[in-house]
């Protein structure tokens, strides 16, 4: 496994400047001294020059010590300082809980008292989260990671960057302080693939589902590696891989039972490395009736009060069983239902009157006889508008 150093490192001492600025005064000889006529407005000028030169270089000989330093006036951090060996986590294995000391030195002339911590992610926690560091005084601060926590964009990578801003809230100091940045590398043991699982819209109810199947791989040794699902959304089965010692197969089956329409899950894959630790397959798709309307829904789209709008709608089995419509109803009486002027006793045309303001939906219920080959009794469609209302 892979260790990053914690130890913090030694002081880092402002960086003296070697050379001072060299300023060459070019002033005449008396032999060339020019005229008294000259404007006055000359030699001011360039005495301010002169001035203005002399101060820049006695600036830059005394270096930049605003971030170590308590002389200036606004110091980086309000004179807080942290080691750079506290910033670089290195490589780290991915863990829920992992723990990071950080040392804090007041390197200000004044006592300063840090009422809380503010972070860039909310998997940060502090402790202690407050605390008042005299000057000259250090004090370690443990930060609590979650390396769990993956960003956008880093759904499926093995290996990924992390990084987070810590921030000191102090008292009577300016607010918007500049913090320090976190960086590491972060892997993780075990890996799923693909992640997540669309099954599409290819489900249909009652009747069994295909399995899914996705690849778990384990990048170091875990003692034990288990996959568990609620039995109302899906049953899992995990089992070595053919091809690899260090893969797995785990397979996923929704359960049949589920109702129509979108649904999303969780499988938790859990092993042992130190301590447990969890990641999540996540698993979607769409369950549709047996028997089904096209189009649905019906939308109509935006017309105005007044208006009689018409659709072709067609019932279908998705096995292509044969079926019959014995009826139907619908919600509204400006929805008007008949058969289409064809042969195909399936084929339906629907008039719906607008009639009111806004977005509107009615629906239409379609009965169907009695087979022995179908489970499904219903057919039930939606039909959309937006009412509009008509110009003066």
């Amino acid at each position: 496994m892979p260790e990053a150093s914690q130890a913090p490192g030694s002081r880092q001492q402002p960086q003296q400047a070697t050379e001072s600025e060299h300023f060459h005064s070019h002033l005449p000889s008396s032999a060339q001294r020019p005229s008294l006529r000259i404007p006055v407005v000359r030699w001011a000028a360039a005495l301010v020059f002169l001035g203005a030169s002399i101060g820049t270089a006695y600036l830059l000989s005394r270096g930049d010590d605003s971030t170590e330093s308590g002389s200036q006036k606004n110091p980086k951090n309000s004179g807080l300082f942290v080691p750079q060996n506290c910033l670089n986590l290195g490589n780290l294995w991915e863990e829920k809980y992992f723990k990071w000391p950080v040392v804090l030195e007041n390197r200000s002339g004044k006592s300063i008292e840090i009422l809380e911590f503010a972070n860039t992610c909310t998997c940060l926690a502090v402790e202690p989260n407050s605390l008042v560091l005299a000057p000259g005084q250090s004090c370690t601060v443990v930060l609590s990671l979650d390396l769990t926590k993956r960003f956008a964009g880093q759904e499926n990578q093995q290996t990924r960057e992390f990084s987070v801003r810590l921030f000191p809230r102090i008292k009577d100091a300016p607010i918007l302080q500049e913090g320090w940045k976190l960086v590491g590398t972060v892997s993780s043991p075990v890996t799923v693939e693909p992640n997540p699982i669309h099954l599409g819209d290819s489900l249909i109810r009652g009747f069994a589902f295909k399995k899914a199947t996705a690849v778990i791989s384990v990048h170091t040794p875990v003692d034990r590696l288990q996959a568990t699902c609620s039995l109302t959304q899906a049953s899992v089965h995990l089992k070595p891989s053919p091809d690899s010692q260090t893969q797995f197969l785990l397979e996923v089956t929704p359960n049949p039972d589920r109702p129509a329409g979108h649904f999303r899950f969780d499988v938790k894959i859990a092993y042992a490395r130190n301590t447990l630790q969890e990641t999540e397959l996540k698993v979607e798709g769409i369950v549709k009736d047996e028997l089904q309307a096209h189009p649905s829904p019906v939308v109509y789209g935006s017309k105005r009060i007044g208006e009689t709008v018409k659709e072709t709608v067609v019932l279908q089995s998705a096995f292509g069983r044969p079926f019959k419509v014995q009826r139907w109803q619908t919600s509204s009486t400006d929805v008007v239902v008949r058969r289409a002027a064809t042969d195909d006793q399936l084929v339906f045309e629907i008039d719906t009157r607008v009639t009111q303001i806004g977005n509107q939906t009615g629906t239409v219920t379609f009965f169907i006889e009695p087979n022995e080959n179908v489970k499904q009794n219903v057919v039930t469609l939606t039909c959309n508008y937006f009412g509009v209302a008509t110009s003066p």
